[in-house]
């Protein structure tokens, strides 16, 4: 998991996976072989579950 010490590194950390997350989805909408497709899925999976657990820790009311 990521270890966010302050506001512009969760950002930077928010920011990144984001970017991760697009072009994921990018490269899922053109994959063609299952296996590879089954791959890119848990990782999008994995990154978004990553990007809701930062954005819970920035704000715990959420």
């Amino acid at each position: 998991m990521w270890a966010v010490s302050h506001t512009g590194e969760m950002t930077d950390s928010i920011a990144h996976l984001r970017s991760r997350q697009e072009e994921l989805v990018r490269r899922l909408a053109v994959e063609n072989s299952t296996q590879q497709l089954a791959a890119l899925s848990e990782e999008l999976e994995s990154v978004s579950r990553r990007i809701q657990d930062t954005e819970a820790a920035k704000d715990p009311g959420v």
